[in-house]
């Protein structure tokens, strides 16, 4: 069950880890010991003691000082989220929270709620199904700070990866960490991409073809002029 359980893991490729029996993926470390890469999905598979280093640091909150800002340095883009100290990559940041909902109601949501409005915050497909449909998260009504995270095209200065609400128990939705990709100096503005980095492609032909819907103003040097 183990070598099943590992098979249908994402990780990102590294550190070789001597709890994983040398597979040469990473893993977070345990005892307070730090890796160069965060991990993207250990669902407990690495410590010995079943737990997630992300759920450790989450645990008591949000484990850094943030800020949420109003036009934040005349970005234009509203609220945006800021570093109030300096955080060091592979750092978690804060859990991206909201309302588990299955995909037929945020569908019906998105359709009779949500059509009309611009600051809607939802994730669709955490990749657990429950019968026929999949898990998703809407922070719209019940959210904390990472909704007000915002995308940059560029991949921003922090990654969102997935754990394991409690250890083995992959049938359960993930529960989202929001982990600093690089070090990120105190006042800093938070962001990441809201995009699937495997489809950057499919998106950047749509937005060619003018089909974009929601603009972007990231403003880096990448920036497709589109979120989605």
């Amino acid at each position: 069950q183990r070598e099943m359980d590992r098979a249908r893991h994402k990780f990102v490729p590294g550190v070789t880890c001597t709890k994983c029996n040398g597979s040469g993926q990473v893993c977070t470390g345990r005892n307070g010991r730090t890796v160069p890469e965060p991990c993207d999905q250990c669902g407990g598979l690495c410590f010995e003691d079943g737990d997630c280093a992300y759920k450790k640091e989450l645990q008591h909150g949000t484990p850094v000082k943030l800020s949420i800002r109003f036009q934040f340095r005349n970005n234009n883009k509203g609220f945006s989220v800021v570093a109030e100290e300096s955080i060091g990559r592979g750092k978690a940041v804060c859990e991206y929270t909201g309302e588990l909902v299955l995909d037929k109601e945020m569908g019906r949501r998105e359709e009779e709620t949500y059509v009309e409005k611009q600051d809607y915050y939802t994730f669709g497909d955490l990749g657990v199904r429950y019968k026929d449909q999949i898990w998703c998260l809407d922070a719209t009504r019940k959210g904390n700070v990472a909704r007000f995270i915002n995308h940059s095209c560029d991949g921003g200065n922090l990654v969102l990866r997935h754990f394991a609400p409690i250890s083995g128990k992959h049938h359960l939705p993930p529960r989202l960490c929001m982990v600093a990709k690089r070090n990120i100096a105190k006042g800093e503005e938070l962001c990441y991409s809201y995009r699937a980095e495997s489809e950057e492609a499919k998106w950047e032909k749509k937005f060619a073809d003018g089909d974009g819907t929601v603009l972007c103003l990231c403003g880096t040097g990448k920036c497709m002029g589109w979120v989605f």
